[in-house]
């Protein structure tokens, strides 16, 4: 009976511990649930996780005088559906028509290229030490309007190219020529990458999973991203 009670007590804990309902964003935690998106199996309609991250895009455009230009995607812990959100909604940017750029800038564990059937190859690190030019490091995806830059051979000197001026100027320069960037972000609370992308980007959007998300790490990451000024535009519940 005491072993019975006991684990009952934990279970309990435990589901409260984690994000069970879209409702545990905006009472618990909270914060705007901008969007959600259906568990995507072989079985899942691509017209329906389409038409979820459109519904996302039409929020963001929508979203003050001047709808964001840079969007970061992260998430407080490891697969939590950030990359893949982030390649959606840089494809639904550009089935709108607009020239989109996702850009992939988790550094450590770039999955950009395997959301989008390219090849990994020289990309944002070699960007960030100088080693090629904007134009050798954009590449053309194969959906129309929609080009990435992908992960290459991260290391020290690339991650802390990160904090350069350089950096900043540019991801300038990649403002003029796309209407739109969606930076797939690491993890914010496990790297500070996050937060310099953060500061470089117009708002964030926190990517959460359903029964998967721990309650503590979302307020944590949330509280993280605004303590330097990123604005937090809410969260996607995948």
């Amino acid at each position: 009976g005491l072993v019975f009670g006991g684990g009952s007590v934990v279970a309990l804990e435990y589901l409260r511990d984690r994000l069970s309902t879209v409702s545990d964003l905006t009472q618990r935690i909270g914060i705007r649930v901008v969007g959600t998106t259906p568990r995507i199996t072989r079985k899942t309609n691509p017209g329906q996780v389409a038409e979820s991250v459109d519904g996302v895009r039409t929020v963001l455009t929508q979203t003050g005088r001047e709808a964001p230009k840079v969007v970061i995607v992260t998430s407080a812990g490891e697969h939590e559906g950030k990359t893949t959100f982030a390649s959606q909604l840089a494809a639904s940017y550009a089935r709108s028509g607009k020239r989109t750029l996702l850009l992939d800038g988790d550094l450590r564990h770039p999955n950009v290229h395997v959301a989008l059937g390219l090849d990994l190859r020289t990309g944002l690190p070699e960007l960030l030490r100088g080693e090629i030019t904007t134009d050798e490091a954009v590449q053309p995806t194969g959906v129309e309007g929609l080009f990435a830059i992908t992960g290459g051979a991260c290391d020290y000197t690339a991650i802390t190219a990160l904090s350069k001026p350089e950096t900043a100027k540019t991801i300038a320069g990649l403002r003029d020529s796309f209407d739109h960037i969606v930076i797939d972000a690491g993890p914010v609370l496990a790297f500070a990458d996050v937060l310099l992308l953060g500061q470089m980007s117009d708002v964030a959007i926190l990517a959460t999973m359903r029964d998967r998300s721990r309650v503590p790490l979302v307020v944590a990451a949330v509280e993280k991203l605004r303590s330097v000024d990123v604005p937090v535009l809410g969260a996607v519940v995948n």
